[in-house]
C-alpha cells in the first residue's frame, strides 16, 4: 500500500512539471523575439510627428522587450561604434539608465546633432540594436479660417511650427504693405486688414520668406467676410393678373451669413403644405412664392422677408385682379362713386372721420363680401372697417390716405388728401396782381378829383372876373 501510494504522488509531481515546462513555452512564444525599441519622450510627438528645432532639449528613450530579455548597451551615432558618454567631452550628450530603459539626453540640439543614433543591447549570444534618425523640421503651417464682418478690421495669423520670417499672397499675388494691408509681428506672421470689404474674402497664403528645400510649404488662412442680408432686383406696386390663372413672385437676396427668405401673404406666413394655393421653392439666394388658380381671396398684399444675423429686411407688392371685360359683369357705378380723390382740412385738435360710402355700391352692383383697408402714404394702417376716424388730430396726421375695397371682382380705391390747420391767426397776404389792381384804382380816383377841383376853380376864378368888369 505504501508504494502505490508513494508512486501515486510521483504521477502527480510529473504531471505539475510537464504543466509547468508548457506554461513556460508559452510565455516564450508570448515574448517573442527579443529586441529593443526607441521612441522620443521630448518633444512630445504630435500625431506621430516630432518637430526638432536647433535649441531644444531632446530625451530618447530605448527599451528592451522579448526573451530572454536583452541588456542594453548604449548609443553610438552615424559609423563610429564609441559609445555616447564614455569618451566624450561634450557634456551636452548624455547616456543614462533609467525606469528599466537607457535615454539619450541632448541638452541644446545644435546642427552638428543632426543625424541617425543606433541603440545597442545583447540578448544572450545575439546582438539586437534599434535607429532613430534626428532631422531639423522645416516650418509646419496651421490652416484657420477667420470671419470679419464688412467695413470692419481683421487680423489674419500665420501659425505653425518653425514658422520664421513669412510672405503672404493673395489670388496669386504678393501683398505688400500698404493700405489696407499692414504687417506686425517679429517674423511678419500677422497680416492687419482695415475697411474689410466682399472683394477681401477669399484664401491668403502664408509661406517662408526664404526659399526652403523640402518643397513648397504654406497655410491657407480663409477670410469670410459678412454682410448684412438684402433684396436685390425690382419689385413692381403690383401685379395684375387675370382670374383663374397662376402668378410668379420671386424674391433673390444677398448676403452673408446666407439670409434666410419668410413670406407672408396678408399678414399670415406662406409655406409649402400649408396651403394648396401656395407653393415656395428656394434655389440659393432666390425664393419663388407660386400662386395657382388666383381668386379674389388672393389677391393682397404679398411680402418677401429676407434676414440674417445682421439685418432683417422686407418688400411687398400688390397683387390685383383684372377687372372683367363682359358688360353685364362690370360695375360702373363702383368707379364712378369709389375711384375718386378728395380734399379736406382739418383744424389741429379736431375728429378727423373718412368713409368709403360702400353702401350704395354693394346694393347697386351685388358685390358680394366686402373687406376695407386703409393706406397712409403707403404704409398700411391698423383699421379694418369702413369708417377711418382720428378723434385728435395732430400735425403729423397730415398725408394721403388710401381706402381699398376688396370684393369678390377687384379692388376699388378711393384718395383723401387731408391737410392739417394748426390754428394760427395769419394776416391775408394780397398776390401782385391784386396789388396793380389797387394802385391803378387809386390813380383813377386821384385824377378825377383833381379835375373836379380845376373846374371848381376856374368856375370861382370866372366869377369874379365878371364882378369886376
Amino acid at each position: 500500500m505504501s508504494f502505490r501510494f508513494r508512486l501515486r504522488w510521483r504521477r502527480v509531481d510529473v504531471a505539475i512539471v510537464l504543466l509547468s515546462i508548457v506554461a513556460a513555452v508559452g510565455n516564450l512564444s508570448a515574448a517573442g523575439e527579443p529586441g529593443v525599441k526607441v521612441r522620443f519622450v521630448l518633444p512630445q510627438p504630435i500625431n506621430g510627428k516630432v518637430s526638432l528645432r536647433v535649441g531644444d532639449f531632446v530625451d530618447i528613450a530605448c527599451e528592451p522587450y522579448g526573451y530572454p530579455l536583452p541588456v542594453l548597451i548604449g548609443w553610438t551615432k552615424g559609423s563610429s561604434d564609441e559609445l555616447i558618454g564614455q569618451n566624450d567631452c561634450d557634456k551636452r550628450v548624455l547616456s543614462s539608465s533609467s525606469g528599466g530603459g537607457l535615454h539619450l539626453f541632448i541638452e541644446s540640439l545644435l546642427k552638428s546633432d543632426i543625424g541617425d543614433y543606433f541603440c545597442l543591447a545583447k540578448a544572450g549570444s545575439k546582438s539586437v540594436k534599434e535607429t532613430i534618425t534626428l532631422q531639423e523640421t522645416g516650418p509646419v503651417f496651421y490652416s484657420q479660417v477667420f470671419t470679419a464682418k464688412e467695413f470692419g478690421s481683421v487680423r489674419l495669423v500665420c501659425a505653425g511650427i518653425n514658422v520664421k520670417a513669412v510672405r503672404w499672397k493673395f489670388a496669386g499675388i504678393r501683398i505688400q504693405t500698404r493700405y489696407p494691408y499692414k504687417f506686425d509681428g517679429f517674423f511678419g506672421e500677422f497680416l492687419d486688414i482695415v475697411n474689410v470689404t466682399r472683394e477681401h474674402a477669399g484664401v491668403y497664403k502664408c509661406s517662408p520668406a526664404s526659399s526652403y528645400t523640402a518643397g513648397d510649404v504654406s497655410g491657407n488662412q480663409t477670410l469670410v467676410v459678412e454682410y448684412p442680408a438684402k433684396i436685390v432686383g425690382k419689385w413692381s406696386e403690383n401685379v395684375t393678373v387675370t382670374r383663374g390663372a397662376d402668378v410668379n413672385v420671386t424674391c433673390t437676396a444677398e448676403g452673408h451669413p446666407r439670409p434666410l427668405i419668410a413670406w407672408q401673404h396678408k399678414g399670415h406666413t406662406v409655406a409649402s403644405g400649408l396651403d394648396p394655393k401656395f407653393h415656395v421653392t428656394v434655389d440659393g439666394n432666390s425664393s419663388k412664392l407660386a400662386i395657382f388658380n388666383v381668386t379674389m381671396q388672393e389677391t393682397g398684399m404679398v411680402t418677401c422677408y429676407v434676414m440674417n444675423y445682421l439685418s432683417f429686411v422686407q418688400a411687398s407688392i400688390e397683387l390685383w385682379l383684372t377687372p372683367d371685360e363682359s358688360p353685364e359683369k362690370t360695375c360702373t357705378c363702383c368707379h364712378q362713386s369709389l375711384n375718386s380723390k378728395a380734399s379736406l382740412t382739418v383744424k389741429q385738435g379736431r375728429r378727423l372721420e373718412i368713409s368709403c360710402h360702400s353702401e350704395y355700391l354693394i346694393g347697386r352692383c351685388n358685390l358680394g363680401t366686402v373687406t376695407f383697408e386703409w393706406l397712409k402714404n403707403g404704409q398700411s394702417v391698423e383699421n379694418r372697417n369702413q369708417t377711418l376716424i382720428v378723434p385728435s388730430v395732430v400735425m403729423e396726421d397730415a398725408g394721403v390716405f388710401v381706402c381699398l375695397m376688396r370684393t369678390n371682382r377687384e379692388i376699388y380705391s378711393k384718395y383723401f388728401s387731408v391737410a392739417v390747420d394748426d390754428g394760427e391767426v395769419k394776416l391775408p397776404t394780397p398776390s401782385p396782381d391784386a396789388k396793380t389792381s389797387v394802385s391803378l384804382w387809386t390813380m383813377i380816383i386821384a385824377v378825377c378829383f383833381l379835375f373836379v377841383f380845376v373846374l371848381a376853380v376856374a368856375m370861382l376864378l370866372r366869377k369874379r372876373f365878371r364882378f369886376l368888369s
